[in-house]
């Protein structure tokens, strides 16, 4: 089980174009250039060669490496992307120097939806490759989507770091400065996101007959990715992203 965290959000809004939980899901789920995580990473945050899984679902078969999954609309559903990310314009020099980050720094994010009858998760979990701390520290976003009052759905979204290893005193600031960066891209972005879920999900729903057929479409369309994603060695590797996020 995942407990969302006790602290304030970083954000919350009202999202009134997003109907139902059950549009959400079936758009988070495709898969292909048009998915609203991937259009939000090339056309937002401008990455680069992204390499996105197909969506494998349930933590529990990915582990025993089976290939059995729960419907789309329900449980565990896990995908890795790859790409490389350019850092933020306003950058510090400084900081480039002390991390010694290039341009375009390779990254990879664990995408996890977590979803119910009355609320779906999405917990991502990014690292960079190959850099100062990349070992050590994680960028978490959690985000909480469910039925808002008067109508649509309520968004919550926590960005955090997660330092797997403690930062040494003399660098603290460092961690300091990341945290806020962190916290501040996110809150730019937002809109941006919103609108990359609203858009899909609207393309999901786009008349009164689609969704139960997209539903259907989904549920062939993964069990066709797990079916081909079956190689025990990529599996096993994912399998350990995955209790990466919840523990």
């Amino acid at each position: 089980d995942f407990k969302l965290p006790t602290s304030a959000p970083t954000l919350s809004r009202q999202l009134p174009d997003l109907a139902s939980l059950e549009g959400l899901r079936a758009a988070l789920v495709q898969d292909g250039h048009d998915a609203p995580l991937t259009r939000f990473l090339q056309d937002t945050m401008e990455c680069q060669d992204l390499h996105s899984t197909p969506w494998v679902g349930e933590t529990d078969s990915i582990k025993g490496h089976g290939t059995k999954l729960a419907s789309p609309l329900e449980g565990v559903w896990t995908q890795r992307t790859k790409y490389q990310a350019p850092l933020p314009k306003d950058f510090p020099d400084l900081l480039k120097r002390a991390l010694s980050l290039p341009s375009f720094v390779p990254g990879v994010t664990m995408s996890c939806i977590v979803s119910g009858p009355d609320k779906l998760l999405l917990v991502q979990r990014s690292r960079s490759e190959g850099t100062m701390y990349s070992g050590r520290v994680r960028l978490q976003h959690i985000h909480s989507f469910q039925p808002h009052p008067k109508g649509g759905l309520e968004w919550k979204q926590w960005t955090d770091l997660v330092w797997l290893q403690p930062v040494s005193f003399t660098h603290a600031w460092i961690a300091k400065f990341l945290q806020r960066k962190a916290t501040e891209e996110s809150q730019l972005v937002a809109d941006d996101f919103a609108a990359c879920l609203c858009e899909a999900v609207a393309t999901v729903t786009s008349s009164q007959t689609t969704l139960l057929q997209t539903t259907a479409d989904t549920a062939n369309i993964v069990t066709t990715n797990a079916t081909t994603y079956s190689n025990k060695e990529a599996l096993s590797d994912l399998a350990l992203e995955v209790e990466e996020v919840f523990v």
